[in-house]
């Protein structure tokens, strides 16, 4: 079995090859806090103990690759310099899913590092199978019928509803490691696996000491938004806008010519869009947006370049709520400069809740706390309700106060943290928060009072539970619409909107 293991620091690079059954040299190892080392462990397909694959797609990956079936697996050691926080990539492509993406899990020394390890979802992508809208009788466009494009990508583990900022994190001892990848649904080729040292991405003050180019100039490349590359999502897909602030526009047709909207709201759910630049330097990328669906409430998307967040900044752009269609430039009123080269590129647009993760953690927990707490109730008082019997709960359940205020303040503290991202605006999603938390508070006032006011508790439509449970889809959901996307000069901007 054959792991490549190349370590590589700013003073010193390693190239480390293990062969089974062979005498092992190793360099010295150095000695280097992870925070300053870069640490990347690459198993190839050779290694997995499986038959490799002569799949048509393997054609365009470079390296070997094995086409796994539902319940197949595949295990590997490798040996791992220095201890620390690790996240696990995989090169895949997927040659047979249409709908359902393939799922797998991941054992290391025999164990789930976490839970989130159990379900790794693969991306699935799209393309558009023409490239012009077909006309129905009437002279409006069409949806275009989407066709599954096969396409090799890096892909990081990343949890199941793609809402946390990072890929996943192992925490691993330095030594030799056993891992199994097992495949439990669908069909996937898998390439080379990645075993790499965590790092944050770089700010946007970090990313341009190390990309000191010239800006570029009178360069404005113009995308419509509904003629994506391809998508990892057949939900996305083209909305028509009778706005004269959007093109193409027609005023007796309907036409196609927006992307997104309560369509594009999921976690994780991507468009690509390439285009081509003409010379190496500095740009701009700007777009014309409209977010109407939810008013006073900021969403956010990951924006990437070539596949990756070239820095911090771009993992989670918000885009405030609007009225109309308005210009937004990546990075404000000061806006950022990104590095690319002459040629094609790809730009990737996912939709993101990651900064409402924690909030939407904890009103998961509060769920379950006020469903405990309401059973303990239930069990007391035998599920009746007689507003004539008096019930002393707190003989019962002595700290049943103390447990109530609990919970309403990590609600408020949660209620603070979305205000502040939303700029103390007064969304549904604020006001559904404080209903919740006003519930809680009046029950805290007298909780002896509890089993007759079940309906602000746990039962009924104005119910804290209620309340919190509604609020988890507003959170989560992350609506946006595009018109057109701009890849410009710092010195030629966009034309503005005209309404």
């Amino acid at each position: 079995m054959l792991i490549l293991l190349v370590v590589s620091t700013p003073s010193t690079h390693a190239l480390w090859i293990l062969e089974q059954d062979l005498a092992v040299t190793e360099p010295e190892a150095v000695a280097l806090p992870l925070a300053d080392s870069d640490i990347a462990i690459e198993i190839t397909a050779v290694s997995f103990n499986h038959p490799l694959s002569d799949h048509e797609a393997t054609q365009d990956y470079e390296k070997p690759a094995v086409f796994l079936q539902q319940d197949d697996s595949v295990s590997f050691t490798a040996v791992i310099p220095q201890e620390g926080l690790y996240t696990i990539w995989f090169d895949t492509a997927v040659p047979d899913a249409f709908l359902n993406p393939p799922e797998g899990q991941l054992l290391v020394d025999g164990a789930f590092p976490s839970i989130d390890t159990q379900r790794i979802i693969f991306p699935i992508f799209y393309q558009n199978s023409r490239e012009d809208f077909p006309l129905d009788r009437y002279g409006n466009e069409a949806l275009i019928r989407q066709e599954k494009l096969i396409r090799w990508t890096k892909v990081p583990m990343r949890n199941a509803n793609f809402s946390q900022a990072y890929p996943l994190q192992v925490s691993l001892e330095a030594g030799e490691h056993t891992f199994a990848f097992k495949l439990t649904d669908e069909a996937l080729l898998l390439g080379s696996i990645y075993l790499e040292a965590f790092a944050p991405y770089p700010s946007y003050s970090q990313y341009l000491e190390t990309h000191n180019a010239p800006d570029t100039s009178g360069v404005i490349i113009e995308v419509e938004a509904e003629q994506p590359a391809f998508k990892n999502d057949t939900a996305v897909r083209p909305i028509s806008d009778r706005s004269l602030a959007v093109t193409p526009y027609d005023t007796y047709q309907l036409r196609l010519n927006t992307l997104g909207g309560e369509k594009w709201n999921r976690s994780g759910a991507a468009v690509y869009y390439e285009f081509t630049v003409p010379e190496d330097g500095m740009y701009h990328i700007s777009f014309n947006a409209l977010q109407n669906v939810k008013s006073n409430f900021t969403v956010f998307r990951r924006i990437t370049l070539n596949d990756e967040v070239l820095f911090e900044e771009l993992n989670a752009v918000p885009f405030a709520s609007t009225t109309n269609w308005s210009n937004v430039t990546l990075g404000g009123d000061a806006p950022y400069k990104i590095y690319m080269e002459a040629g094609v590129n790809v730009l990737g647009i996912e939709a993101t809740n990651s900064p409402y993760r924690a909030a939407i953690e904890k009103i998961q927990q509060e769920l379950l706390d006020i469903n405990d707490l309401s059973l303990e109730i239930k069990r007391l008082t035998g599920n009746q309700v007689d507003p004539f019997k008096e019930w002393v709960i707190s003989d019962y359940i002595p700290d049943i106060e103390a447990q109530l205020m609990a919970i309403a303040d990590d609600l408020r503290q949660d209620l603070n943290v979305v205000s502040a991202i939303n700029n103390g605006g007064g969304s549904q999603e604020l006001l559904t928060y404080q209903m919740a938390i006003d519930n809680i508070l009046y029950l805290a006032e007298d909780p002896d009072e509890i089993p007759v006011h079940m309906n602000r508790f746990s039962e009924g439509s104005g119910s804290a539970a209620q309340l919190l449970g509604n609020l988890l889809p507003l959170l989560q959901n992350q609506p946006l619409a595009l018109d057109k996307i701009y890849i410009h000069s710092p010195d030629t901007l966009p034309e503005p909107v005209q309404v």
